[in-house]
C-alpha cells in the first residue's frame, strides 16, 4: 500500500540531519526575542498613553481643587464682610482735598482726585445694587492720579462690592496708580467673576506688582477675551516674559494690546518672539504691539507666524524699528496668509523700498 512505501517511511521517520536542531532552536529563540520586543514596545506605548492621561487628569483635578479653594476663600470673606457691615451704606473717611494741595500737588491733580473718589463711590453703589457689572474707574485722560494711603478706604469699599457681586463683566483701571496692597485686595475680590474685558492703562506701577496683579487676574478668569496692558512700561525683560507666558497660557483672549509697554530698559525682541511663538492658534484675532521700539535684527518670528495663516485678523506694528528687510519677509509671508485683514507698519525704519 502507498502508506507502507519504504521511501516515504524514511521521510517521516529518519532523524534530522546534524545541525538542524541548533538552527531550529536559533530560529525559535529569535522569534521569541522579536515577539518579546514587540510586546515590550506595546506595553511601553500603552503605559505612556495611560501615564499621559493620568497626568492630564491630575492637572485638571489640581486646577479644579485650586478653583474650589479660591471660591471657598471668597465665600468666607464675603460672609465676614456681610456680618461686619449689617445694613450697608458707603462709609469712607473724608479725603481732605486741601491736603493734596499742601503736599504740592497742582489744582488739576486735586480735581482729578475728587473725580476719582466720585467714580469709585458711584461704581461701588451700582455694584451693590446690582445695577451694573462694570468697573470703570480712574483719573481723567491725560492726568495720572498717584497712589496714596488716604485713598485706601475707598478702594476697599470698591473691592468689597466686587467681591459680593455675582459677576464683573469689565474691569478698567486707567490713569491711576495703585499700590501693592490695593492691587492684592482687588485681585482677591475678582477671582472667578467671569471678567471678559480687562484693561490696565497708564498706571505707572512702582515695580513688578502690576505685572503680578495682571497675571493673577488672567489666571483666575479664564473668560477674559480682551486684555489691554497699554502705556505701562515693564520694569524689566523678565517681568515682560512672565506676563507673556500668562497670556500665552490663557484659553480665550482674542484681543491683546501691549502698546507702549516695552521701554529702553528691556530688550523688546525677546518678549515679542516669546509671544509670537507662544500664540494660541485658535483664539487671538487682534494684536497691538505699537510704539515698542521693536527691532528684530534679522529674526524672522513675525513673518514666520504670518506664514502659518493663523486666525489673526489685525496686527498693529506702527511706531517700531522694523526695516526694509523685515518688510520684505513680511510681504513674502502674506502671500500664503488669507486671514490677516489689517497690517499697520507706519512710523517704522522703512525707506521707499520697504514701503
Amino acid at each position: 500500500m502507498a502508506g507502507n512505501h519504504p521511501r516515504k517511511k524514511r521521510l517521516y521517520c529518519d532523524p534530522p540531519l546534524p545541525g538542524n536542531d541548533y538552527l531550529r532552536t536559533a530560529l525559535v529563540s529569535n522569534s521569541l526575542v522579536d515577539r518579546s520586543k514587540v510586546i515590550d514596545q506595546r506595553v511601553e506605548a500603552a503605559v505612556k498613553v495611560k501615564t499621559l492621561a493620568l497626568t492630564s487628569r491630575n492637572y485638571d483635578l489640581q486646577r479644579e481643587n485650586e478653583s474650589l479653594r479660591l471660591r471657598c476663600e471668597s465665600l468666607e470673606r464675603s460672609i465676614r464682610i456681610l456680618k461686619k457691615e449689617g445694613n450697608w451704606t458707603y462709609r469712607s473717611p473724608n479725603v481732605w482735598l486741601s491736603w493734596f494741595g499742601e503736599q504740592g500737588h497742582e489744582e488739576g491733580h486735586v480735581f482729578g482726585v475728587r473725580r476719582l473718589i466720585q467714580s469709585i463711590e458711584a461704581t461701588t453703589k451700582d455694584l451693590r445694587a446690582s445695577r451694573s457689572a462694570k468697573v470703570d474707574v480712574g483719573g481723567e485722560e491725560g492726568s495720572l492720579i498717584l497712589s496714596n494711603d488716604v485713598m485706601d478706604p475707598h478702594w476697599e469699599q470698591l473691592a468689597n462690592a466686587m467681591l459680593l457681586s455675582k459677576r464683573i463683566k469689565r474691569m478698567n483701571l486707567s490713569n491711576v496708580q495703585l499700590n501693592e496692597r490695593t492691587l492684592q485686595t482687588i485681585e482677591a475680590s475678582v477671582r472667578q467673576k467671569g471678567i471678559t474685558r480687562f484693561y490696565l492703562r497708564r498706571n505707572k506701577f512702582l515695580g513688578g506688582e502690576g505685572v503680578q496683579f495682571a497675571i493673577n487676574v488672567l489666571k483666575n478668569n479664564s473668560s477674559i477675551k480682551a486684555f489691554r496692558w497699554r502705556d505701562n512700561s515693564f520694569p524689566c525683560t523678565e517681568h515682560a516674559c512672565q506676563l507673556i507666558d500668562a497670556i500665552s497660557e490663557h484659553p480665550a483672549i482674542h484681543l491683546l494690546d501691549l502698546s507702549r509697554s516695552m521701554n529702553k530698559c528691556i530688550i523688546p525682541s525677546l518678549p515679542v518672539k516669546r509671544l509670537l511663538y507662544g500664540l494660541r492658534t485658535d483664539t487671538l484675532k487682534m494684536l497691538y504691539l505699537s510704539n515698542n521700539n521693536i527691532k528684530m535684527n534679522g529674526d524672522r518670528c513675525i513673518p514666520d507666524v504670518l506664514s502659518k495663516n493663523l486666525p489673526l485678523e489685525a496686527l498693529f506694528l506702527e511706531g517700531n524699528q522694523l526695516t526694509d528687510d523685515d518688510a520684505l519677509h513680511i510681504a513674502i509671508a502674506l502671500q500664503s496668509n488669507t486671514n490677516l485683514r489689517y497690517l499697520d507698519l507706519d512710523d517704522n525704519a522703512l525707506t521707499n523700498t520697504g514701503k
